[in-house]
């Protein structure tokens, strides 16, 4: 009887040890999917900062753009005016 109670005690402290390894490498991986997604997490916030930044630097460049067509515009509008009047000149 007292071997089978040796033979339990042990098998009981191989079970709380398997146990115990079980739960570390549980701890251990949720410790690091934890840490993948803050990394994945921190990532993509520095993306969508660069996009951003990225996004208001073409905006600026749009606008500079519209304001030299507008200016090219009105400058052409400007010379096809000068145009007319030297035909009317010239026909006059």
């Amino acid at each position: 009887m007292s071997n089978v109670q040796g033979e339990n005690e042990k098998l009981k402290s191989t079970m709380r040890e398997m146990v115990d390894d079980y739960t570390r490498q549980l701890e251990l991986r949720d410790d690091n999917i934890k840490s993948l997604e803050n990394f994945n997490q921190k990532a993509m916030i520095q993306e969508i900062d660069n996009l951003n930044h990225e996004n208001r630097i073409l905006k600026e460049k749009c606008g500079k753009i519209n304001r030299e067509v507008e200016h090219i515009s009105s400058e052409c509008d400007r010379l096809k005016r000068n145009l007319i009047d030297k035909d009317r000149q010239i026909d006059a």
